[in-house]
């Protein structure tokens, strides 16, 4: 009797084990690839798609453990993104089409992977009521910084027809919107998304001439690379775009909590203002069409590529094929 219960206690064994057997093995966790990623400012809402790509785990479902960098000054100077993309510090940076047109002039071998603004914020800005039209700029006092601002506004006019020899242009030389507030000047050149929504926030009624509606045109906010990083580890590229772009379709979905995201990088934010930037910015997210993950336009970065030209910055003939790609992005079409 004894012998008969052995058996059978092992033969139940035996087939306990062999049904542990047959059941499939737990998956092994893929290790996450390490991506550094410099911000083209400090933590507030311009970062708001990386931000919501981090907190919503839309870089750990490509594959990519993210770290975010701050970008801006530091004590020691400018943070210069190209710089430290091409040391090694970090492996992405964001930079505008100028930006990276001029590092290829300087032969430093950064590709630009995808964009995340489809137009740029650069607009024209005017609180007296008699400027409602273009033409209506004639014999006003016009302000911008010099440089890249300046040299859109220069190919505005030319595009409308007005002489600059009809307008007084006067040079920029701070970030603030008080001498258009306090009537120094009849129009100012700033950002759509920041001096913009500032005086709004201060009851005024601008009207804006947003220089992409003129066919002047610059990509402000470039993903970019090196060329090596590229052309040696594109799936690697592939998947750090894919997750920043599924951030900005995340964000114009739900700006309230895309602004959450960013509070919970920098909390000392005022929240409403943060959020009126970021809806002010959402529509220049997206294309003609409403798509956000669509390729950058050629015409775009030839443009660029025209105001360095005529600004002495960089001398004409240059090739700025390298200077991005089309290779990680979404056509559109």
């Amino acid at each position: 009797m004894m012998r008969s219960f052995t058996v059978l206690i092992l033969l139940c064994a035996a087939l306990v084990l062999g049904a542990c057997s047959s059941q499939p093995a737990e998956p092994t966790p893929t290790a996450l690839i390490p991506a550094s990623i410099q911000l083209s400012w400090v933590h507030e809402y311009s970062s708001s798609t990386v931000h919501t790509a981090v907190r919503e785990g839309l870089f750990t479902a490509n594959g990519i453990d993210p770290t975010l960098v701050v970008g801006g000054f530091t004590e020691a100077g400018y943070i210069d993104p190209v710089t430290e993309v091409l040391a090694g510090t970090v492996d992405f940076g964001m930079a505008s089409s100028p930006t990276l047109i001029e590092a290829i002039a300087q032969d430093k071998p950064v590709v630009g992977v995808a964009n995340i603004l489809q137009r740029s914020p650069l607009a024209l800005m005017a609180l007296d009521p008699s400027i409602q039209t273009p033409q209506d700029l004639v014999g006003k006092r016009l302000m911008a910084t010099e440089g890249g601002a300046r040299n859109a506004l220069n190919a505005f006019l030319a595009e409308q027809g007005i002489s600059q020899e009809d307008v007084t242009i006067l040079d920029r030389v701070d970030f603030g919107v008080d001498p258009l507030v306090n009537g120094e000047v009849d129009a100012l050149m700033g950002w759509r998304i920041n001096e913009g929504v500032s005086l709004e926030e201060q009851g005024l009624d601008p009207v804006f001439f947003l220089m992409s509606d003129y066919g002047v045109d610059v990509y402000e906010f470039v993903l970019f690379t090196s060329q090596e990083t590229a052309a040696e580890r594109p799936e690697y590229v592939q998947a750090v775009v894919n997750s920043v772009l599924a951030g900005g379709e995340a964000v114009a979905n739900n700006p309230a909590q895309a602004i959450e995201h960013t509070l919970s990088f920098s909390p000392e934010l005022d929240a409403d203002a943060q959020r009126l930037r970021l809806e002010a910015t959402i529509p220049l997210m997206r294309d003609a069409n409403r798509n956000i993950s669509v390729g950058m336009n050629d015409e775009v970065w030839a443009f660029s590529y025209s105001q360095l030209v005529i600004g002495g910055t960089v001398e004409d003939g240059l090739d700025i094929t390298p200077a991005y790609t089309l290779q990680f992005v979404d056509s559109g079409e």
